[in-house]
């Protein structure tokens, strides 16, 4: 990295930065811990072996909606008028030839009209059910207006129904090799390991501010121990994705800024995904269903509680540093021994089900 890499790099950052302040604050004002706890999960995932061979079946269209309206009317019968109406509606769209880059979800608004649309990529086995699940419950929360509560808050409530679908078809005496119950833990796994490549230089950013040679040094002695190799190349890593990002959207057809350009890809996503999947196993363990539910119901009307108060609010124990107004020596210590149980709860709820699903898995 040379003078006017780093100068460019910056420049990127701050546009990022102004971005993620008005879209994404969570992320800003909570990079240190979202940093650690996505480095225990990496940690704990990159050496479990995930892949399973999921066979094809002749599960047919028909069958996958009635299965997951089965498994959407035991999560809250009220669903089902929504779910009806987007089946014959024609706003659900079953690709056979993966025609989308992944089934998702989409809200637009524009001329005073809203468009929601769910579209999913056939697997041809039990997996389109789960998938769709996690869909659905995308649209039901989120099929009017969104909150920033939404946004942080929507793909923890997804995997947790994505979690519940999964559990309900193996307990029905569905095979384990028509499902791909690890396919939520392999995809939180690649959020895991792209977040861990920039995260640091995130942090040194949103802490110091200009980054330079001499920032390794500052974040050695107040944060993570790094040597100046190293962070030069995480540095250098995000500079050319953020670079190649840049250079690619240079034609900027919805009007979007820099920042959004520039975040959206990876930055604004990939902590979503890691924190929502911690959440969601937490709360598959330690939370009542029907506090979930509730929440998917009223998410867009949270946005004037902190996210503290939501989580304790469904038996999700966890404390925000950037929460509290003032926070003395005594008070660290107890948010870092809260979020130390929470963590450590998470990844024992994930290994209780790896270890429920999977038989070649050794404690």
């Amino acid at each position: 990295m040379n003078e006017k890499m780093y100068a460019r790099l910056n420049a990127y950052l701050n546009e990022i930065f102004k971005y993620l302040e008005v879209e994404n604050e969570f992320l800003l004002r909570n990079i240190e811990e979202i940093a650690k706890m996505n480095d225990i999960c990496l940690e704990f995932l990159k050496n479990k072996p995930l892949e399973n061979k999921t066979i094809e079946n002749r599960l047919t269209c028909e069958e996958v909606l009635l299965l997951a309206r089965e498994i959407i009317e035991s999560i809250d019968p009220n669903y089902l008028e929504d779910f009806d109406s987007l089946v014959a509606s024609g706003t659900l769209d079953f690709s056979f030839e993966q025609e989308y880059e992944d089934s998702h979800f989409s809200h637009t608004e524009g001329n005073h009209q809203v468009h929601n649309v769910v579209n999913i990529n056939r697997k041809f086995n039990y997996n389109d059910v789960v998938v769709f699940v996690h869909e659905f419950i995308h649209y039901i929360s989120g099929k009017e207006k969104w909150g920033k509560s939404y946004e942080l808050f929507t793909e923890f409530l997804a995997i947790y129904f994505e979690l519940y679908a999964t559990e309900c078809l193996l307990n029905k005496g569905i095979s384990s090799e028509e499902i791909d119950y690890n396919h939520r833990l392999k995809i939180t796994g690649g959020h895991a390991s792209t977040l861990c490549r920039y995260e640091i230089v995130l942090l040194a950013y949103e802490k110091f501010g200009f980054i330079d040679t001499n920032t390794h040094q500052l974040l050695s002695k107040y944060f993570i121990n790094i040597s100046e190799k190293q962070f030069e190349l995480e540095c250098y890593n995000l500079y050319k994705n953020l670079k190649r990002i840049d250079k690619k959207d240079t034609e900027d057809k919805e009007n979007r800024g820099q920042g959004s350009k520039l975040s959206e890809p990876f930055i604004a996503q990939n902590y979503r995904y890691i924190f929502g999947t911690l959440l969601a196993f937490y709360a598959r363990t330690y939370a009542n269903m029907d506090d979930i539910v509730y929440l998917n119901n009223h998410i867009n009307e949270m946005d004037e509680k902190s996210v503290t108060e939501i989580c304790n609010s469904i038996g999700i124990n966890i404390r925000l540093t950037s929460e509290i107004e003032e926070i003395d020596w005594q008070t660290q210590m107890e948010v870092q021994k809260t979020n130390k149980e929470f963590l450590t709860k998470a990844i024992a709820s994930i290994e209780d089900y790896l270890q429920k699903y999977n038989t070649n898995i050794k404690r």
